[in-house]
């Protein structure tokens, strides 16, 4: 499955950072991720590049893939870590609450989740995708509550 997300990455300009477990970390600079909805555009590329290649999956894996995306943004800590084995690793706020945005994607049912703060930046959606506001809602590790919305494909498309 992760070889049918590297072209979605690419294409929006990201960069796929980690794999932990059955989740992958993919990352873009605020301005380029923002750009044109690159982030979203990403999540939405993949769908259909697993939806294309629906019949495939099973004979492979036993099953077409599901899966869930949550994004916020915000100022990250980046650093070189390990000794044997070295890697980049984040850390911050943002970080922690996407982890629980990823929680809470699955307690709604829903598979898309996005901050505030993304739809602030992105400012104009594109043409074949909605978001609807799901409220403000109690993050662990926050002093506030934040407001989410889920993103999904407009009717018809």
């Amino acid at each position: 499955m992760f070889n049918a997300l590297a072209s979605p990455v690419r294409r929006s300009q990201g960069s796929i950072d980690d794999y932990i477990g059955d989740m992958a970390l993919v990352t873009w600079p605020m301005d380029r991720g923002m750009r044109d909805a690159a982030c979203l555009r990403c999540v939405f590329d993949f769908a259909a590049v697993l939806r294309d290649q629906a019949a495939a999956w099973p004979a492979r894996f036993g099953q077409v893939p599901e899966f869930r995306a949550v994004m916020h943004c915000g100022p990250v800590v980046t650093a070189e870590i390990g000794l044997e084995r070295h890697k980049i690793a984040y850390f911050g706020d943002v970080i922690n609450t996407t982890g629980r945005l990823e929680s809470l994607s699955k307690a709604l049912g829903e598979p898309i989740l996005v901050s505030a703060d993304i739809l602030a930046g992105i400012r104009v959606l594109p043409p074949h995708v909605v978001a609807e506001n799901l409220g403000f809602h109690v993050i662990r590790g926050r002093d506030e509550p934040l407001q989410i919305s889920a993103v999904r494909l407009a009717l018809g498309n």
